[in-house]
Parts: C-alpha cells; sequence; structure tokens
C-alpha cells in the first residue's frame, strides 16, 4: 500500500480533525483486535461499519474499503478472512501515518 495523505489535507479547517483521526486509529485498531480475540463478530462489524464510515469521510478510500472488507468478514463470522483483512488494515494505517508525518499542516493566513 502506498503512503496515503487525506484528499482534505490542503483544508486548513480539517487539520486539526484529522490529526485527531489520525491519532485514535491506534485505540480503534485496539477496539477490533479485542472484538476479533474475544470472537465477537457483532461488536466486531459494528466498529467495522464506524471505521468504514470515518475513513471515506475523512478522505481515506483505502481504509475505508479495508473497513468495508472486514465488516463483511464479520458477517460470515469468517476468522481467516479476519485476520488477513486486519493484516491489510494495519498496513494501511502505518501508511496513513507516514503520509500524515510527511505532509506539512497548510498554512494559515
Amino acid at each position: 500500500f502506498p503512503v496515503t495523505i487525506s484528499s482534505l489535507a490542503d483544508d486548513p479547517e480539517m487539520t486539526s480533525l484529522l490529526h485527531d483521526f489520525i491519532n485514535g486509529l491506534t485505540s480503534r485498531l485496539s477496539d477490533i483486535a479485542a472484538a476479533r480475540e474475544s470472537k465477537d463478530y457483532e461488536r466486531l462489524k459494528v466498529l467495522a461499519h464506524k471505521l468504514k464510515g470515518s475513513a471515506g469521510m475523512y478522505g481515506f478510500p483505502e481504509l475505508s474499503r479495508q473497513a468495508a472488507l472486514l465488516e463483511s468478514a464479520a458477517k460470515a463470522e469468517d476468522p481467516q478472512g479476519i485476520a488477513t483483512i486486519l493484516s491489510n488494515t494495519h498496513l494501511v494505517t502505518s501508511r496513513i501515518r507516514e503520509g500524515a508525518a510527511t505532509k506539512p499542516p497548510p498554512l494559515t493566513t
């Protein structure tokens, strides 16, 4: 997966919100991992659905796509699929963090 920068990164009004979203990814993925570990597929489905929507809203379509796949795998109660998709989701989020580190915030006047 390539380094990912939000499609909203050039919007000065979104800088703080994007920062909060990116910083919150670790917690979200921890919650998803806990649901996976406990085989709580219903909770996993809900968490993946929320991530899908918020990732799309914040301009991260690949993360949204991975979350949609995760939601589908949770609905199917597919532990192997969940593990594979969750691994990809972690890769995508690391590329988002790399993108955030390389993209300076926009100048405000």
